[in-house]
């Protein structure tokens, strides 16, 4: 995944990547993901976020590009998924992304 280096400094920045980022679960922690990639350039059509619970700001993201949960069969591939559910709710929402999984170049999972 792209890094934060300045392009001055000759690095990446989340504004050169190619792909989509899927997001599961925009709640506290992965919300504020979302901002601090956003706040760092990435452009809101390049994520996917999948939240039964969107917040308002949320929401509102998707008139910017955002894509908010999308059918699942039309995601297509991803170039990295994000995992971002407590982990009580990880058993149930995981398996959603499994197809996913063969298609994509990196997986984070954090709680």
């Amino acid at each position: 995944m792209a890094t934060s280096t300045s392009p001055a400094q000759g690095g990446r920045t989340l504004r050169d990547l190619s792909g989509t980022i899927v997001l599961l679960g925009a709640g506290k922690m992965g919300g504020a993901l979302l901002e601090g990639w956003l706040a760092l350039g990435l452009d809101p059509h390049s994520v996917v976020a999948i939240e039964p619970a969107p917040t308002r700001e949320l929401s509102a993201l998707g008139g910017r590009g955002l894509r908010l949960n999308p059918a699942l069969n039309m995601l297509g591939e991803a170039a990295a998924i994000v995992i971002a559910v407590k982990p009580q709710i990880a058993p149930e929402a995981v398996p959603l992304l499994a197809p996913r999984g063969a298609q994509c170049q990196g997986i984070a999972a954090s709680a």
